[in-house]
């Protein structure tokens, strides 16, 4: 209707040309970013008019604000005043807010999806009957998402509120903290794919992947050492726990959460950061022999079986090299390095838990070697869900407790992988081309010093990792090799001994 305006000037008398029969029309931007709420739950409701009529007492006591796991949401719970009226429940987004004197006005985005209600947006009034907000207010609830009743004073949804102070309540549990250690660093989940970022009395966990799913911890009270009860706030979901942080290395921690019980449900929760120390593997592993499953995606079928062979912190303090395997160590083609982030013992000393990052993006994995029997010895297993070398990886296959994958990062793979075959395959003919030595000339270590010192030597080996015993050599045959041959015939012995 201000199409008319001769210039600029005239445009600002534009809404007082306008109809009031004109139709309104309300945007909302489906991009909008999360912003701080003006109000901060929990709140209690004092009073509630719904649709013109006040509800009792009964329905009072039903109806409240609850906080989320972030003060950019809120839970909104209005019991029904009548029969005829339903109760409505909104987990509910801020994403905009203006200020006219004591009248605040801002509009959240509706997270909870529920029957009958078509609208994606909540629009509220909120009156402040003094300046301080903890005190009682007033807030009005629009009747859909056009924002059209904002200013009526016949609105449909009219609640008096009263705050329980919650900065009160932050005050009582100032006692329980969590470690200021923990503060100082960024922690991350294996995959990458969280941020865990730890407060005073608050941890949060922030979720890359999925930007809905939010969840919050708060301290409340310090029950031992690195043992809290907490409130888990599971976006607008709350609940009681108990949470115990557990420190493995300088650079990893886990979060135990567990119902308070002794023989309750436990559930982990691994982080790491980045390290300021020279992180090296642990040396009591070494040289391992694995074998991995390849299943079907959808049923558990091994399509194939693959072997490697594994070397932990042998030729590199700090890495974790997978082979293919070969007997003759001048044969083994390197398939994949890895970094060495962190490793630790079980109490009992029968299990190492080693954490490495993949060389092809920054997701890392957890290995757990059991020490098992002479029998099962040198025997690996993978405990985690799942080994994952390339989070960009497409055509990745379901693995199983007890497999290990290495996968390809994406289609240029193929190519390394042929090249690999050929020389591989060049290699294993020039082998078989050659002959292989069936002989050899040394000479006996007879020094007692020499043998006392190489024999504590293997005693301090074999007590660091007693698997290694296996593959020890007598003291007593101990010797210095000068040549080796190749002896096919008697002649040729013969010719030897000459």
């Amino acid at each position: 209707e201000c199409s008319d305006a001769d210039d600029l000037l005239n445009v600002t008398s534009c809404p007082n040309m306008i109809a009031p029969d004109a139709a309104l029309y309300t945007l909302h931007r489906n991009d909008a970013q999360p912003q701080l709420c003006p109000i901060q739950p929990p709140l209690h409701l004092t009073s509630l008019t719904k649709d013109g009529s006040t509800c009792h007492q009964s329905s009072l006591s039903k109806s409240y604000i609850s906080e989320c796991a972030n003060d950019n949401q809120f839970h909104l719970h209005l019991a029904s005043c009548s029969s005829y009226q339903r109760t409505l429940d909104l987990q509910l987004l801020c994403v905009g807010t203006w200020i006219d004197g004591f009248h605040t006005y801002f509009v959240t985005r509706i997270l909870s999806k529920l029957p009958n209600i078509d609208s994606q947006y909540a629009c509220f009034h909120l009156v402040t009957r003094q300046e301080d907000l903890s005190t009682s207010v007033s807030l009005s609830m629009a009747t859909d998402d056009s924002c059209r009743d904002l200013n009526s004073k016949y609105m449909p949804t009219i609640m008096t509120l009263s705050s329980p102070n919650r900065h009160k309540e932050n005050e009582s549990n100032r006692t329980c903290t969590f470690p200021e250690e923990f503060q100082q660093s960024n922690w991350y989940s294996l995959n990458r794919s969280m941020q865990m970022i730890i407060k005073h009395t608050d941890i949060e966990l922030v979720n890359f992947k999925d930007n809905g799913s939010n969840q919050r911890f708060h301290c409340l009270q310090t029950r031992h050492r690195s043992d809290y009860r907490i409130r888990s706030f599971n976006n607008c979901h709350t609940s009681e726990e108990c949470l115990h942080i557990h420190r493995r290395t300088h650079n990893v921690i886990e979060l135990v959460f567990h119902d308070c019980t002794a023989n309750g449900d436990k559930r982990k929760v691994t982080f790491v950061t980045k390290s300021r120390y020279f992180t090296s593997c642990p040396t009591s592993i070494g040289h391992l022999l694995l074998e991995t499953n390849h299943y079907h995606h959808h049923q558990q079928i091994i399509l194939r079986k693959q072997a490697f062979q594994m070397s932990v912190g042998c030729a590199n303090r700090e890495k974790l090299m997978i082979y293919q395997t070969e007997k003759d160590p001048e044969y083994r083609l390197l398939t994949q390095t890895d970094t060495c982030l962190a490793s630790w013992q079980s109490d009992d000393h029968s299990t190492i838990y080693l954490i490495a990052q993949s060389i092809y993006s920054n997701a890392s994995y957890c290995l757990i070697f059991s020490m098992a029997s002479s029998k099962q010895a040198k025997k690996l297993f993978n405990q985690g869900r799942k080994i994952a070398t390339s989070t960009a990886n497409k055509r990745s296959q379901p693995v199983s407790e007890g497999d290990v994958r290495v996968q390809d990062t994406d289609d240029s793979q193929e190519e390394i992988l042929q090249h690999r075959k050929t020389y591989h395959e060049v290699k294993h003919d020039k082998r078989q081309q050659g002959v292989r030595p069936n002989a050899f000339l040394s000479f006996r270590i007879t020094n007692q010093e020499i043998i006392d010192c190489a024999s504590e030597i293997q005693k301090q080996i074999i007590k660091a990792n007693p698997l290694l015993s296996q593959a020890s050599t007598s003291i007593p045959t101990l010797h210095v090799t000068l040549m080796v041959f190749a002896l096919k015939t008697d002649e040729d012995r013969q010719r030897l001994v000459k």
